[in-house]
């Protein structure tokens, strides 16, 4: 008995840009993989703008969503979903999503103030009153001269959360070794404040 021959794709499901996005996403991935590092490299060495570090995972993920177009078109045309079309597509994805998270962790790390007291003023404006109260009690606690802590300090006295205008109050009373205790604390805090 004769083998049954498979029934041939119906034409509209056969992708022309099958073949072309498989190579763009081979040459997209290999080219995140040996370009990344060197753009970190330059972005460490401030030789190039940190935006940089965006461009590989963005045309990598441009790539994988043109291919995900293309599986999801053919699969209409088809009524199903081709095996090795969800493999690569899920292979891409989960490239993509390891190498978004290294891209954005250096972008943070290279964008983000260089001096101690920028990044606490900077995390004093954190949605999360835990942290807002945490950076109150460091500028309590930072060996710097008062007049550079005192901004956050402010912002942490009048902060809407009474977790972080305890803390403040706290890291007031250190800084200027005076007790800040009972209902005036906050208003005297202010004053110290406001003199430094």
């Amino acid at each position: 008995m004769s083998p049954v021959p498979k029934p041939a794709e119906p034409a509209a499901s056969r992708s022309a840009f099958r073949l072309p996005l498989l190579g763009a996403l081979l040459i997209a991935a290999g080219a995140t993989l040996l370009v990344q590092p060197r753009v970190v490299e330059a972005v460490r060495a401030e030789r190039v703008d940190p935006a940089w570090l965006a461009a590989a995972p963005v045309v990598f993920a441009l790539v994988v969503v043109l291919a995900a177009l293309d599986a999801w078109r053919g699969a209409r045309a088809r009524g199903h979903f081709r095996g090795p079309n969800v493999v690569a597509v899920a292979a891409a994805i989960a490239f993509l999503g390891l190498l978004l998270p290294d891209a954005f962790s250096e972008y943070r790390t290279r964008t983000s103030p260089a001096d101690a007291v920028a990044r606490d003023l900077q995390l004093s404006q954190h949605r999360d009153p835990r942290v807002r109260a945490l950076v109150m009690e460091l500028l309590g606690y930072r060996p710097v001269p008062a007049d550079q802590v005192a901004e956050g300090l402010a912002r942490g006295l009048t902060d809407r959360d009474p977790l972080v205008v305890e803390a403040a109050v706290q890291a007031v009373a250190h800084r200027a070794g005076v007790p800040l205790e009972g209902p005036d604390g906050t208003a005297r805090a202010q004053q110290i404040v406001a003199g430094w």
